[in-house]
C-alpha cells in the first residue's frame, strides 16, 4: 500500500510540473494565448505570471524614454521581458491627492481581467524597499506587437477601437494616445498607460455597436453581472483624490452600461445580441488584421541583408514588394537593443531592432534651438529622398522624429549599412578618395559642405555609402565641367533617364525642407538641376547615348574594383592584427639515450 502511494504521489507532481511549465510565458505573441482555456486554466497563467514578474531579476535591455523612468528588462531565470516604470513622489503615493499612481495601472489591470475583456497586460506593483515614497509597476511585455504611434495609424482607423472607447469611459481614461494602443498579428489589441484615470464625467452609452464590441463574448456580460460591485470596488478602487467621488461615479458608469445593455437584449434577445457582437468582433479583428500585416516587413537572414544598400533594397522587394512609404514606416517603429554609442558632435546611438534583428542608427539634434534641431534633421532626410528618387543608392533609408520628452530634439533614425570600412585617416591615400563614385556631383546638387574622410564608408561590393548630411545647401555656384565626374554620377542609364523625367519644380516645392532663405535655397537648387540638364545634353550630342554610358559604367565598375580590394585589404589587416600570435614552433631535441647509457 505504501509503495503505490508513492507512485501516485510520484505521478501526481509529474502531473503538476507538467501542467504548471506547458505553458511558455517567455514567447508569449498576443494577450490571448494568456486568457485562453477554462477558468481553472487562465487562472494558473496568470497566477504564474505574476508570481514570475514579482520574483523577477532583470538585466536592463533599453530605455522606453530618454530619462530612464519605463525600462525593459529580461529576467535572467525565467527569461520573461517586462516593463519597469518607476514612481516618484515628494508625498507617500497611497495617500490622497496623487495624480500620477502606479495603482490607477493596476486598477486598470485588475478591472480588465475581472470582466473578462483582457486588454491589459499582466501588472505588477511594489514598493521600493529603501525609500518608501517609490513605487514601481512592472508589466509582462508582449512580443510582436507594434504601438499605433510607431505604425503611423490613427486610433479612429483601428476597428476595435470600439471596446476601448466603452473600457475608457468606465475607467475615465483621459489620455488614450497612439503610444498607449497596440496591436497584435491576429488584429486583437492591448492598451498600456493608465496612470491617468477617473474622470468627473457621467457618460452616455448610445451607440449599441461600440456596445457590442465591448460585449463581444457573453461571458463578459455575465462576469459583469454577476459581480458584486460594491464589494470589489472597497478592495481594488486606487486611494486617489476625491476618493468617495470617483468611485461612486464609477460605479453609476457601470450599472448604466449593464441596464443599457439589459434593455438592448430585452428588445431583440440574447442569442440576436450576442451572435451580432461577435459578427461585429470578427469583421473588426479582419480589418486591424490588414493594417498589421501591410506595414509588416519580414527579412530573412539579416545579418546578410545590410551589406550595402542596393541589397538591402534587393532583399526588401524580393521578399516583401515593400513601397518607400512602407520602409520608412517601418524604420521609423523599429525599437531595439541598445549596442554602442557613437560620434562627438551628436548623440549617436547604434542599435539592434529586437523584431528584424536589423542594426539602425539614431542621432540626435538637441541644441537649445528647436528650429536648428528640426533644418538639421530635415536636411538628412531631404539627401535621402534625393537619393531615393534618382535611384543612386548612396544615402541609406532615413527618417526623423520629434522627440517624445523633449519637443525641442529631434531624432533621425538611420539604416545601419554592416559590413563597411571608413577611410578616416587616408587623405593621403588617394584610392580612398571619392573619384569615381556619385558623391562629389551629389554634394554639389545639395551644396553639402562637409563631406570628409569621416562621413562616408566603403562597403564589401566596392560601393560607397554617403552619411551625415545636417549641414546642405552652401551658396556656392558649381560648374558641371568634370567629365567623369558627371559619368560617375550617371553610371546607369536608368538614373538619367528618371533624372529627365521628374519635374523638378514641382518635386522641390514638395519635398524642400521649410528653413531660413527657402526661396533662394529652392532657387539655387532648380539652377544647379537646369545646369546639369544642359551640361548632359551637350555630352550625349558628343559621344552618343550608347558611348557615353558604356564609358560610364567603366568607370564606375574601376572604381568598385579598386574600393573592392582597398575594403579586402582592410579586413586582412584587421583580422592579423587581432588573432592570436602564433607560437614558434621549435623542432623537439631527443638526446639518444640509449647510446649515452652504453657509454656510461
Amino acid at each position: 500500500m505504501k509503495n503505490e502511494f508513492l507512485i501516485k504521489l510520484f505521478y501526481f507532481f509529474i502531473l503538476v510540473h507538467t501542467n504548471s511549465f506547458a505553458f511558455n510565458i517567455v514567447n508569449i505573441e498576443k494577450l490571448s494565448e494568456i486568457y485562453s482555456g477554462n477558468i481553472d486554466e487562465q487562472a494558473k497563467k496568470i497566477e504564474e505570471i505574476e508570481k514570475k514578474l514579482k520574483k523577477a531579476k532583470g538585466i536592463l535591455i533599453s530605455n522606453f524614454d530618454h530619462d530612464g523612468r519605463i525600462q525593459r528588462y529580461k529576467d535572467s531565470q525565467s527569461g520573461v521581458i517586462y516593463i519597469e516604470r518607476k514612481f516618484s513622489n515628494s508625498s507617500n503615493l497611497t495617500v490622497l491627492g496623487v495624480d500620477d499612481n502606479p495603482w490607477k495601472e493596476y486598477f486598470a489591470y485588475k478591472f480588465s481581467k475581472e470582466i473578462g475583456l483582457n486588454i491589459v497586460p499582466p501588472t505588477f506593483i511594489f514598493r521600493d524597499a529603501e525609500n518608501k515614497d517609490v513605487f514601481y509597476m512592472r508589466q509582462l511585455y508582449i512580443q510582436n506587437a507594434r504601438n499605433l504611434k510607431k505604425l503611423r495609424v490613427k486610433i479612429q482607423d483601428i476597428k476595435v477601437q470600439s471596446p476601448l472607447n466603452i473600457f475608457d469611459k468606465l475607467v475615465g481614461s483621459k489620455t488614450r494616445m497612439g503610444n498607449h494602443l497596440l496591436l497584435f498579428p491576429d488584429g486583437s489589441v492591448c492598451t498600456v498607460g493608465h496612470e491617468y484615470l477617473f474622470s468627473e464625467s457621467i457618460n452616455i452609452f448610445d451607440d449599441n455597436n461600440e456596445i457590442k464590441s465591448f460585449f463581444y463574448d457573453i461571458n463578459i456580460y455575465k462576469k459583469m453581472k454577476a459581480t458584486n460591485w460594491d464589494r470589489w470596488l472597497e478592495i481594488n478602487f486606487p486611494k486617489i483624490s476625491n476618493y468617495e467621488k470617483m468611485k461612486k461615479i464609477f460605479l453609476e458608469n457601470l450599472k448604466k452600461l449593464i441596464f443599457k445593455v439589459d434593455i438592448i437584449i430585452g428588445e431583440n434577445g440574447e442569442s440576436v445580441f450576442f451572435d451580432s457582437a461577435q459578427k461585429i468582433h470578427s469583421s473588426n479583428l479582419s480589418e486591424n488584421k490588414k493594417i498589421f500585416d501591410a506595414d509588416k516587413i519580414v527579412i530573412k537572414d539579416p545579418n546578410q541583408c545590410c551589406d550595402s544598400i542596393e541589397k538591402l533594397y534587393d532583399r526588401l522587394k524580393k521578399e516583401n514588394s515593400v513601397t518607400r512609404s512602407s520602409i520608412e514606416k517601418f524604420l521609423s517603429q523599429m525599437t531595439g537593443s541598445f549596442l554602442t554609442e557613437m560620434g562627438n558632435a551628436n548623440l549617436i546611438y547604434h542599435h539592434k531592432d529586437d523584431n528584424s534583428q536589423i542594426e539602425y542608427l539614431e542621432k540626435k539634434f538637441f541644441s537649445n534651438d528647436r528650429y536648428e534641431n528640426l533644418e538639421k534633421a530635415r536636411r538628412e532626410y531631404f539627401a535621402y529622398q534625393l537619393d531615393r528618387e534618382l535611384g543612386l543608392n548612396i544615402v541609406p533609408p532615413t527618417v526623423y522624429i520629434q522627440e517624445s520628452t523633449n519637443k525641442d530634439n529631434y531624432i533621425v533614425k538611420q539604416f545601419f549599412i554592416t559590413n563597411t570600412i571608413s577611410p578616416e585617416g587616408k587623405n593621403a591615400d588617394k584610392r580612398y578618395h571619392l573619384n569615381g563614385t556619385p558623391i562629389p556631383l551629389f554634394d554639389k546638387l545639395l551644396g553639402a559642405r562637409d563631406r570628409h574622410f569621416n562621413n562616408y564608408l566603403i562597403s564589401s561590393d566596392g560601393n560607397v555609402v554617403a552619411i551625415d548630411h545636417e549641414h546642405l545647401f552652401s551658396e556656392d555656384h558649381p560648374r558641371f565641367q568634370n567629365e567623369m565626374e558627371i559619368k560617375a554620377f550617371f553610371y546607369d542609364k536608368k538614373i538619367y533617364d528618371r533624372f529627365l523625367e521628374i519635374n523638378w519644380e514641382e518635386w522641390a516645392n514638395k519635398n524642400f525642407p521649410y528653413e531660413f532663405d527657402y526661396v533662394e535655397k529652392v532657387r539655387s537648387f532648380l539652377e544647379n538641376m537646369q545646369k546639369l540638364k544642359l551640361r548632359m545634353k551637350n555630352l550625349i550630342e558628343k559621344y552618343g547615348e550608347e558611348e557615353f554610358f558604356k564609358s560610364a559604367d567603366k568607370i564606375r565598375q574601376s572604381s568598385m574594383t579598386m574600393k573592392k580590394s582597398l575594403f579586402i585589404s582592410e579586413r586582412n589587416i584587421a583580422s592579423q592584427a587581432s588573432s592570436p600570435k602564433k607560437e614558434k614552433n621549435y623542432p623537439k631535441i631527443r638526446l639518444p639515450l640509449a647510446d649515452y647509457c652504453l657509454s656510461k
